[in-house]
């Protein structure tokens, strides 16, 4: 895919399979084209003003807003039979603060947001462009990272967070909408259970949660974790010919785990 952009920050990880290597930013050629096994990944503290990309590459086609932040959990583990609602809110006090919670939303929603309207231009470029492979055939995609959480009707594994990718699905609809006549489409991926930096206090590493059998199918029917393959595929498939013709869609990802419990989808 010519001019991939993923942007990513400290606090998540970028969705990348092994097989997707980091490039360096090194173009392929003058027109700075890049191979669909590369990702080029530029990191937001760093690359804060947009025209230090827009002097290495003239277009691009797809742009991945994959920062996020979890803020503090405050659902993950139940809450004992009996619980009065002195005590929850004692506790949801002590464990959310306001900062935390201001953090979460400029993150994950302010964070996207601002990633799309700054590299709106390289996207209708990517339309438009000469030199651009898929023109009139893949249109310029932004691909959100919300969360399967935000389907759900419950605090796991907070409400602030949960609030705020519902959020981020809602601007991903909207931005479908407002653009589609602009021919740039607007997707968004909603993950489970994936095991990153986000999570590694939460869930043990040892044995390999990834494994089939590390959870009750009550709670997750896959009963594994998710693996870098089984969010990488999903990314391929929007990225590539086959995604052409998705716009405005949440890709749920996760095991099943909405099936569950209350929610919607």
């Amino acid at each position: 895919m010519q001019g991939t952009l993923v942007l990513s920050n400290e606090q998540y990880p970028s969705l990348t399979a092994p097989f997707m290597s980091p490039l360096q930013a090194q173009p392929a050629s003058r027109h700075h084209e890049y191979s669909i096994n590369d990702v080029v990944t530029f990191d937001l503290a760093k690359y804060t003003e947009k025209y230090k990309i827009e002097k290495q590459t003239a277009f691009i086609n797809l742009l991945i807003a994959n920062a996020g932040i979890l803020c503090n959990p405050t659902g993950l583990i139940p809450r004992p039979e009996g619980t009065t609602v002195e005590q929850v809110a004692l506790d949801l006090w002590e464990k959310t603060t306001w900062e935390d919670a201001d953090n979460c939303l400029a993150t994950n929603i302010a964070g996207s947001y601002f990633t799309f309207i700054a590299f709106l231009k390289l996207l209708g470029a990517g339309n438009e462009h000469q030199d651009s492979k898929w023109k009139g055939l893949v249109q310029s995609q932004f691909i959100t990272n919300s969360s399967s959480s935000a389907l759900w009707r419950g605090e796991e594994p907070a409400y602030m967070y949960n609030a705020s990718k519902a959020a981020l699905i809602n601007l991903t609809k909207n931005i479908a909408t407002a653009f589609a006549k602009y021919g740039i489409r607007a997707n968004s991926v909603a993950p489970g259970l994936f095991l990153t930096e986000i999570n590694e206090n939460d869930f043990p590493r040892d044995p390999d949660p990834k494994l089939p059998g590390s959870y009750p199918a009550s709670w997750l029917p896959a009963t594994r974790a998710g693996a870098d393959e089984d969010i990488a595929g999903v990314l391929l498939f929007l990225a590539s010919r086959a995604g052409a013709y998705i716009n405005g869609c949440i890709l749920l990802t996760d095991g099943g785990m909405v099936s569950t419990k209350p929610g919607s989808y």
